[in-house]
């Protein structure tokens, strides 16, 4: 997991920080109530809920083991085999389980606020929510059919990675490396390294050998969202060099 990393901004990441702040509201408000709440049958999203259990071949659990949270997410989580425009948007701002928005948070909050001086308040945010709908469009590429819900701000963190990997690759990365039961280590590690091991071992690899996208992290959608970081750096990066090019060639 990354600690911090080298900080070249001079300003306060304040849409980095809203973004933080916006994701714990969300669960603490709204998420974790739900959680530990149990379902009912008279519930708003309960008949969305249950065809979409038989829809996807599967008996419906007893109703003492489903959560109103449960219900909740099969209505606002994207779902591939029936994919909406509210749901792209709002499945960004849903987490699982603590964990979940934690390890999102802590990537947020160790690169945002560089991509964010950088690009500026407008399209840093405008890149993050873009790139979370493109990691969701992608992954159901994979599961076109599917109607379980993806939830996670995970695609558009991915898509966060890409950029820095481009923006600033020649930054380090503290790394805390901790292997069972007590081996906690720190290592400093080059920024591309890191980022690299992060698509390679903890999204590709997996991918592959687990053989579907249907799984219960969604490897294909922190795949698609670093894809899309890179591609609109690599994209944006090209046009500031051709419009520089052409300035000094207009001054000549």
């Amino acid at each position: 997991m990354p600690i911090n990393d080298n900080n070249n901004s001079s300003s306060v990441g304040i849409v980095t920080h809203s973004l933080i702040a916006i994701n714990i509201a969300v669960f603490v408000f709204i998420s974790l109530p739900l959680m530990h709440t149990q379902a009912t049958s008279n519930l708003p999203f309960w008949s969305h809920f249950v065809n979409s259990i038989e829809s996807g071949g599967n008996a419906l659990p007893a109703l003492s083991e489903i959560s109103a949270y449960a219900v909740y997410c099969f209505h606002y989580g994207f779902q591939p085999g029936d994919p909406k425009i509210t749901t792209l948007f709002g499945s960004i701002f849903l987490h699982s389980n603590i964990w979940h928005l934690a390890s999102n948070v802590l990537f947020l909050w160790v690169f945002g606020n560089n991509i964010e001086q950088y690009l500026g308040r407008f399209w840093f945010v405008t890149v993050y929510i873009i790139g979370g709908v493109f990691a969701s469009l992608f992954f159901m590429q994979f599961v076109p059919g599917s109607m379980k819900p993806f939830i996670g701000a995970s695609g558009a963190i991915s898509c966060l990675l890409g950029c820095y990997y481009l923006l600033f690759g020649g930054n380090t990365v503290k790394v805390y490396f901790f292997v069972f039961p007590f081996i906690v280590n720190f290592f400093i590690l080059p920024c591309r390294m890191f980022m690299g091991f992060y698509l390679l071992a903890d999204n590709i690899y997996p991918f592959i050998v687990s053989g579907s996208a249907d799984t219960e992290m969604a490897h294909a959608s922190h795949i698609g969202g670093f894809l899309f970081g890179l591609i609109i750096i690599a994209v944006h990066l090209k046009w500031k060099n051709y419009c520089g090019q052409n300035r000094q060639y207009r001054s000549i």
